[in-house]
């Protein structure tokens, strides 16, 4: 997006080995190989030295940076480097930073809340993240500005008539098989449907992070379940489209990428309620909203949109317009070029 603004944008990244990114980044990237120096969970204590060395010499030639902040160690490294060199630069949180508060991630903060106030802003993916930003930084904090994850393009959409997989109706999960994403719930909804005589498929779609033995074990015993495994990023949207409905299962999910995406094809979802975009998918119209972990609720609401097809083209449209106008790439581009001028127009050089 930086370059659709008329920027010169540098993409300083990191990667694990076997784990770099597929596609060419638009524009100069510098990816260099980074290993955990600090035993920590998650990727707290990640780091590269050529990329930190690296850090310094584009930071001392930018205009202005963007990083992306979480609680490791490299982008922490860019935002001292910044503060030290006096350069102007905003944040974007990607609903991580106030997702952790144990002993350990509060130590850092002790160090990172400091930095973070003197931003020439934050951005945060939802209003309840930003929320819970400001609560975080308290007072005397940056500016803080609303803006999802830009949705890639969309494929064209597979007709009505089609869709499914061999017509059977679909309802679709796709995610990392992590606890925290609860795909139990789904697998129980399924249960349930079946229970009910109901018919359509409810497919799993996505990599191992230690609940793949708990579904398989489900799938056994339910006809009606079935898991497809990891897939590709690039064929993520072309599998939702085959589908009729998405659903969201995870605990307090701060965006989802999947979600977007599937909302950007207009296809009506099912999210609890502590999904970050929960309020909003009402609000727009775009989906419906069950208690977490309420397997029933989530299998009567799936059934509620593939039974009335007034109610599924409604939410379609919902849908459709939610992704126009929250994360249509228009305001995507607008709202980030007036972050931009108004950090580097209060930031003497």
């Amino acid at each position: 997006m930086a370059t659709e603004l008329g920027m010169r944008p540098t993409l300083l990244a990191g990667s694990f080995e076997g784990d770099e990114p597929l596609e060419a980044a638009t524009g100069p990237l510098a990816l260099a190989r980074v290993r955990r120096l600090v035993p920590s969970p998650g990727f707290t204590g990640v780091f590269s030295f050529r990329l930190a060395t690296r850090a310094i010499a584009e930071v001392r030639a930018c205009d202005l940076a963007h990083v992306s902040v979480s609680r490791e160690l490299g982008p922490v490294w860019v935002i001292l480097v910044l503060t030290v060199l006096r350069r102007p630069w905003v944040a974007q949180t990607h609903g991580m930073l106030t997702a952790r508060s144990s002993k350990f991630h509060r130590s850092i903060d002790l160090f990172l809340r400091p930095l973070l106030r003197r931003s020439g802003g934050i951005i945060a993916l939802t209003e309840q993240e930003a929320e819970s930003v400001r609560g975080w930084l308290g007072e005397g904090g940056p500016c803080i500005t609303v803006l999802g994850n830009p949705v890639a393009a969309a494929p064209a959409r597979v007709p009505d008539d089609v869709r499914g997989v061999n017509h059977r109706r679909e309802v679709i999960w796709i995610a990392r098989l992590h606890r925290r994403k609860r795909v139990s719930t789904f697998a129980a909804a399924a249960a349930r449907a079946g229970e009910l005589g109901r018919t359509e498929a409810w497919t799993v779609v996505g990599p191992d992070e230690g609940d793949e033995a708990f579904l398989r074990r489900q799938v056994a015993l339910n006809k009606n379940l079935s898991y497809e495994g990891s897939i590709p990023g690039g064929a993520v949207a072309a599998r939702l489209d085959r589908a009729n409905v998405f659903v969201l299962t995870s605990e307090a999910e701060p965006w989802g990428n999947v979600l977007a995406l599937a909302l950007s094809l207009r296809m009506p979802v099912v999210v609890p309620e502590s999904a970050a975009l929960a309020r909003t998918i009402e609000e727009y119209g775009a989906g419906l909203v069950f208690a977490d972990g309420d397997h029933a609720a989530l299998a009567h609401q799936v059934s509620k949109i593939l039974d009335d097809e007034t109610l599924r083209s409604r939410l379609s449209v919902g849908a459709g317009n939610l992704s126009e106008q929250v994360l249509g790439r228009e305001r995507q581009l607008a709202t980030l070029r007036s972050i931009y001028k108004s950090v580097v127009d209060r930031t003497p050089f």
